[in-house]
Formats: structure tokens, sequence, C-alpha cells
């Protein structure tokens, strides 16, 4: 049996409408106030012990058949909660599946979301007489804090009124704090930071020492035109902006790694920028055609940092701060890599993350969109399979521990190939949406792939199917 509980409103009778239209009158609809306490803990009056329940306002409506899809699939799966996707704004918000690192950032979900009814009990039980919660996501929090299974349903749920209220900015600290001691890491282990329209990440805490980072940059000293019309040599761009690093805290050695033909005097003028701002410059010389794979691990085999970072040339950071938000990505539990989001110089989204569909090749989501700077997933940290090699933070360990670059893929997937490897050992993959930095790849290059490159892309098919992002294949 599933309920939908429905808190007042002048709307009332169009989310009655649609329930008794999309579910033939097996659910119950009851209006109930489930933004106090005291009113959710006459769910166990309700005679629905261990039913599915839906929580809307008054306007929410139910798609035709959705509920019962949705519930099924949580019956089938074992799930004690399960999400979904839904309209909002007049567009359809697919999302990906379950992320609990994604949820305590914002309400992702929206209101598809369907809890077994003894999780909305418990809560209510546990919630002092008299209290309220901070916003309607607290209480999802507060959900999510006793479920056990949490699944997602890419069927869209319902069409949604209004956003899922998160509280001031305040209210969003005061529901994390205590989300986060309600799941065992207090401000001793985990620190709250805010990004963008009030985003809220978790950290190191302040006493937290950053690793020594060695940034690995492998360049041929390529000269391009920069976006007020002077031309610039890409890396010394790149390391004019790497000196703001050390600004932030963080002790940063240099890797340049050059061909056999490079220029002692574009060596020397790279190095004298560099140690004109305190780093530490070490030049490793490789031989034969350009591969970027065996000039990241010849440039990991001379690092001395305890963090790789891989970086292009032709990137640069557009403000400080990056390095520190993508080392506090890393420093979260089961982080292996973390990515930066990438854009074009234009303003335009290159990369935010790296999809891998079971039937097809890897690509970027989003590319070529408008960066919308208000948007709080725009600022949040989200997991994927795999980011790109072009702006990379990894631990020396996890990267000799998986054997480095695969130097077979010269060019092309081998970012992602590392990935999947990392991920296949028990590791997370992030793209911390909050570190920004211009990629000056052109947004007309077409990457041309060897036979090899595509063997190797289609032996990734078999675990492709891990990949968390099903709103953009599934």
């Amino acid at each position: 049996m599933t309920a939908v509980l429905v808190s007042p409103g002048p709307d009332l009778e169009v989310t009655r409408r649609s329930v008794a239209l999309s579910t033939g009158n097996t659910v119950r609809c009851v209006e109930i106030d489930w933004a106090r306490p005291e009113a959710l803990r006459a769910v166990e009056e309700l005679d629905v012990a261990d039913d599915w329940l839906l929580l809307l306002r008054a306007g929410d409506e139910v798609e035709p058949g959705a509920l019962a899809s949705v519930t099924s699939f949580g019956e089938a799966l074992g799930a004690d909660l399960v999400t979904a996707d839904r309209v909002e704004g007049g567009e359809i918000h697919r999302v990906q599946r379950w992320s609990s690192s994604l949820f305590e950032q914002l309400p992702y979900v929206g209101r598809a979301l369907v809890a077994r009814s003894r999780l909305l009990a418990a809560v209510a039980r546990e919630t002092t007489d008299g209290g309220r919660w901070e916003s309607e996501w607290d209480l999802q929090l507060h959900l999510v804090e006793h479920a056990e299974q949490p699944r997602h349903c890419p069927v869209t749920l319902l069409r949604q009124t209004t956003p899922v209220g998160t509280g001031g900015v305040g209210g969003r600290l005061r529901s994390l704090r205590r989300h986060l001691n309600a799941t065992g890491r207090p401000r001793s282990v985990a620190r709250i930071s805010l990004a963008g329209p009030a985003t809220p990440r978790v950290r190191p805490p302040s006493t937290h020492r950053w690793p020594e980072v060695s940034a690995i940059v492998p360049t041929a000293f390529a000269r391009r035109p920069l976006a007020d019309g002077a031309e610039a040599v890409l890396v010394e761009q790149l390391l004019e902006c790497l000196t703001l690093a050390t600004d932030d805290g963080v002790s940063l050695e240099v890797v340049l790694v050059v061909g056999e033909q490079a220029p002692d005097a574009s060596i020397a003028s790279a190095r004298a920028i560099a140690e004109t701002a305190g780093l530490d410059v070490v030049v490793v010389r490789t031989t034969g055609p350009f591969n970027f794979s065996k000039a990241v691990n010849e440039g990991a085999r001379a690092a001395h940092g305890e963090v790789l970072l891989l970086l292009n040339d032709d990137v640069q950071p557009i403000a400080s701060g990056w390095l520190p938000e993508m080392l506090g990505a890393l420093a979260q539990p089961g982080v292996t890599a973390a990515g930066a989001r990438l854009l074009f110089d234009d303003g335009r989204i290159q990369h935010v993350g790296v999809v891998v569909p079971p039937d097809g090749p890897p690509f970027h989501p989003q590319i070529f969109e408008r960066d919308d700077p208000l948007d709080p997933l725009a600022h949040a940290d989200v997991d994927y399979v795999a980011v790109t090699g072009a702006c990379l933070l990894t631990r020396h360990a996890d990267f000799d521990a998986v054997g480095g670059m695969e130097e077979s893929l010269p060019l092309n997937f081998n970012d992602v190939d590392l990935c999947l490897r990392l991920g296949r050992a028990g590791g997370r993959i992030v793209c911390v949406n909050a570190a920004r930095l211009i990629h000056r790849e052109s947004s007309t290059r077409e990457a041309v792939l060897t036979s090899s490159e595509t063997s190797r892309a289609l032996q990734w098919r078999d675990g492709a199917v891990s990949d968390p992002h099903v709103e953009y294949w599934g």
C-alpha cells in the first residue's frame, strides 16, 4: 500500500485529483502538515505500517502510473528509499543514481523521493516535542540518515510546483552540521565550506595540513592568441597562475615534461617564472613522438609530492582557492581522484566530468552549454566514473598502485582508463565544480581515435553500467 501525504494549501484538490487519476484510487491521499514533527507522529495511527510514503506540497501532481512503477522498483531491489525524476519549472529534471555525498550538499532530487513509512516514523519519534525541521531539506536529510538501501528509479514521478525549501544560509549550515554529527562526522573531522549560492560542501577541519603537490605539466611551449588578442606561451601563462597556489598555503612543485627537441631558452624562461615565485621546478625530457601517458608517467617518477596534479599547459585558473578546493575534495572518504570544472575562453562549459555509457564511447556532458554561476549544482562536488586529465588530482600512491597511465593510449581516453582503474580499486572520482579553470582546447577540435583506443573503449562497456549518470544515457 502507498500513501501520499500532502501539506495543506489552496491547491490541495489539484494534488488529490492527480493522485486519484494516476493511481485509480488505489493510493490514499492524506492531508497532513508534515513540516511539524508532532503531525508526523500521527502517521503511526494511519495504518500505513511498512507502506511507501510520498511527501508533497499542495499543487504538486503525480504522473500517471509513475508511483506504482517507483514503488515496484523499490520492492524488487529491497530498497527503503527511492528517488526519481521530476518536472519543475516547465523542465524535466533527470538526475543521477543515488548519491549521499551530493544529497548532503543540496536536495537534487526535489520532492521525487518515496520512503518506507518506518523511516518517517523513526524520524518523528526522535524529534523533540514541539520542534520543527530547519527546512524541507532538513527533513529529507533525517530520512536519509535512517535509510539503509536508497536507490534511484529513472522514472518521471511528479510535477513539482515549488522548489524544496532549504532555509537561509544559517539554516542550511545547521542542517548539515546536525547531519554530519548524526553520521559520525563532527567538527573535529569535518568542516563546512560554502561556494556559489550558499552551496555547502564538506571539507577537512581547519587544522588540516595540505600535502605537498607535484604539478605534472607536459608542454611543447606552444603559443596561442588569448582572449584580448595578445599572443602568449601557454605554459608561461599557467605558471604565472600557479604561483597563486602558494598563497593558498599549498606547497607546490612543478614538473615540466618536455620533448627532446625542446629549446633550452624556452625551458629557462619557464623555470625563471616558476622560481621567481618560489616554486620548485623539475624538468624531465622524453624521447620519441608525443605520448601524453608516457609524459605523465615519467613526470610522476620524478615528482616528490604526496599528491600529483595532472595539468595540460593550456589550462589557466580563474581565481584563487581552486587547488585547496580540489585537495579538500580529495581528502573526503574514498575519493582517489578529483577533477575541476573547465570552461572554454568564451565561458561555455568544456568539462564537468566524463560519462562512460554502456553502449558508446566516453563523452563530456553539458559541453558547450553556458556556465550558470547561480546554479547550486554548478558549485557542488559531483561523483563521476572519470574526469579529464587536463586537470586531475590524485595521490601519488594511488596513481602508482594502479600502474599509472596506459602508454598504449597516447592521446585519447588515457584519463578515462586511469579513472576506471582507480574506481575498480574501490575509489571515488569527483568533479569539484567550485574549482573553475579556463581550458583553451579548441572548441572545434575533433578527436581522431586509433584502433587501440577504440578497442580499449569497447573493453570498458562491461563495467560502464556502473556509471551513475543515467540521466545522460539511461
